[in-house]
């Protein structure tokens, strides 16, 4: 039987599109920025957001200005409602938060990508700009990089063939470099992110694994430097470890434990 062959719909495309655009840096801004923004025709990008508007995931103010309407957060809540992952979690995040009085993030990944579903700032959090939503990168954030080691060979090779945007002068830029990184991750179980996305920022993160043995996401404690220093991290390895642990078993994991 062949196999029948589809094309993207490049209608539904750039209303998705449009949707990214409004819930990040296009929130709150008129038609004519957001068509510029997305790369449409304003009478174009006008029909696309007029639909959004009437079915409820677009919604536009007394200034003509648009954001993201209610059916948006509802479908994004129904998705995140059904990551089980989140609720199994949620207590680990909430002592490591505690304990390390710093800000704790809870990654899931999805194929080649990962990104933010759970976060939770502990009293002496510093402001860090992510969000629930973000895509993290694999190749200089110590969550990113937790994943990226216990990756296939072969997913592995995809992630490491894109670039590498430079964002601090530490930020690792090359695949032999970043190789040298991911082994010794998977030597030591845990992934370090030395200012390599913004100068100040650290943090200390670990994988976690599903019920097949698969690397399914990520866990991290991130903060100042100054806070986070070499000691301070080794005080916080065992509650990242204990962590690990116990949201993977919860997940199925039965493999030998990391960082032993």
């Amino acid at each position: 039987m062949t196999t029948p062959k589809y094309h993207l719909i490049q209608s539904v495309q750039r209303a998705m599109t449009i949707l990214e655009h409004l819930g990040g840096d296009g929130h709150n801004t008129g038609i004519t920025s957001v068509a510029h923004s997305v790369g449409l025709h304003k009478s174009t990008c006008f029909g696309l957001i007029y639909t959004l508007q009437k079915l409820g995931y677009a919604v536009q103010d007394d200034q003509g200005r648009y954001s993201l309407g209610l059916k948006s957060f509802e479908l994004g809540s129904m998705y995140l409602n059904n990551l089980d992952i989140r609720a199994i979690a949620a207590p680990h995040l909430k002592v490591l938060a505690e304990k390390s009085k710093e800000t704790v993030h809870l990654v899931l990944r999805e194929g080649t990508h990962a990104v933010y579903i759970d976060k939770i700032e502990g009293p002496r959090a510093m402001n860090i700009s992510s969000r629930i939503g973000q895509e993290v990168s694999f190749s200089c954030t110590g969550v990113g990089k937790a994943i990226l080691a216990f990756m296939t060979k072969e997913e592995q090779d995809v992630i490491m063939g894109r670039p590498m945007p430079k964002h601090t002068k530490y930020t690792i830029t090359t695949k032999e470099k970043l190789q040298a990184c991911i082994d010794m991750i998977r030597k030591t179980g845990f992934s370090y992110d030395n200012q390599e996305i913004e100068i100040g920022l650290c943090c200390l993160a670990v994988p976690l694994f599903g019920y097949d043995g698969k690397v399914v996401g990520g866990l991290s404690i991130s903060g100042p430097d100054i806070r986070l220093t070499k000691n301070r991290k080794q005080e916080l390895m065992p509650e990242l470890l204990k962590a690990m642990t116990g949201i993977s078993q919860r997940l199925g994991y039965t493999g030998p434990e990391l960082g032993k």
